[in-house]
């Protein structure tokens, strides 16, 4: 009977211990909504961000470090933001990869081929403003202005190729802010450019200021005689 007793008031103390927690969890979850909300309304009100940054986005690529290569998937420890008031959080994601998925790596230009990258596009705008001068209204309106040059360049590659350690960018067909695995529409290897080592390296050694050698003294003349007249 006194064994009864017991266990019933353990059990009310935990259920009312239980229960106070989990009622303290959902008023945080509320409050935390609640301070979202406000803040949303006050974003939108102020005309600095638009309420289409609130919406319900789906996040359809990903990039992070590359922590294992198998036979048909990576693993990639990325950083995800659910949305613009949330922390971003760490999560690991294994990639497969499909017989439609395409691995490239970006490359990036170096100073030279950006400068013939603008050479280039300077010339096609050119193009572009005489094309303009000399069409009528109807075919200006069909004319397109080339667009800039990228400063990267992508380079087909196959799953050996790609690093760990290296940065990829990771594209999907479906919403990934829930997900922990899924088949790659593409994955692109960031390679920074190579820029050229220079041929010889000169050595500046640093030297103090430059030092006067004293002037040589004159000779002195013996008393009574005079200093001869050139």
């Amino acid at each position: 009977m006194i064994l009864a007793v017991v266990l019933a008031i353990v059990g009310f103390g935990a259920g009312y211990i239980l229960g106070g927690a989990m009622k303290y969890e959902k008023g945080y979850q509320a409050g935390q909504q609640a301070a979202e909300s406000s803040v949303q309304e006050k974003l939108i009100a102020t005309g600095l961000v638009p309420e289409a940054v609130f919406e319900d986005t789906p996040v359809m690529a990903v990039s992070g470090e590359v922590t294992e290569v198998g036979s048909a998937y990576i693993m990639v420890r990325a950083r995800m933001q659910m949305d613009v008031l949330s922390e971003p959080e760490q999560r690991d994601l294994r990639v497969e990869i499909g017989k439609d998925t395409v691995i490239r790596i970006r490359r990036e230009l170096t100073p030279e081929e950006m400068s013939a990258a603008d050479l280039e596009y300077s010339r096609q705008v050119e193009e572009y403003q005489a094309e303009m001068a000399a069409a009528t209204p109807e075919e200006a309106a069909l004319i397109q202005l080339p667009p800039p040059p990228a400063p990267f360049r992508y380079e087909t590659i196959s799953l050996d190729d790609i690093e760990i350690g290296k940065v990829v960018t990771v594209g999907s067909a479906t919403d990934l802010r829930q997900a922990t695995s899924f088949t790659a529409v593409t994955i692109d290897m960031f390679v920074p450019a190579e820029l050229p080592e220079p041929d010889d390296i000169v050595e500046i050694v640093p030297t103090g200021p430059p030092v006067e050698e004293p002037l040589p003294e004159e000779p002195l003349m013996p008393e009574g005689e005079e200093m001869p007249m050139e």
